[in-house]
């Protein structure tokens, strides 16, 4: 019996185009929590002086490009915060319940020049 294993987003598969050398990124604090894939999304939270993984009642604002670990403590990553296409199937956050993207996401995106194909 042949065992078939998965790999998760790889760094980077989700950019479709992206502003010239490193426009569209930077290094970025992330609240301490649970472990995140490449793609997922993540929401600005200015008390923490930080970003979230995005929930219903906020906005997303970033697009995390590499993964992250589970911590305790505030970690660091690199997201997508401009100027970029993404691919919303290597998306994870920010859905609604049929697994689609939701017009708020597109649109907060949209807003920082990140646009979802």
């Amino acid at each position: 019996m042949s065992v078939i294993q998965r790999e998760g987003v790889r760094t980077g598969e989700l950019l479709l185009s992206e502003g010239n050398g490193v426009i569209s990124r930077e290094q970025v604090n992330i609240m301490p929590g649970e472990a995140l894939p490449s793609g997922q999304l993540l929401s600005w939270y200015a008390m923490a002086s930080a970003y979230m993984p995005v929930t219903e009642d906020t906005t997303a604002d970033a697009v995390l490009y590499t993964p992250v670990a589970e911590s305790d403590e505030t970690r660091t990553g690199v997201a997508i915060v401009r100027l970029a296409e993404v691919s919303v199937e290597l998306l994870t956050g920010g859905k609604d319940e049929d697994g689609q993207l939701t017009a708020e996401a597109k649109q907060s995106l949209a807003e920082k020049l990140i646009i979802v194909r």
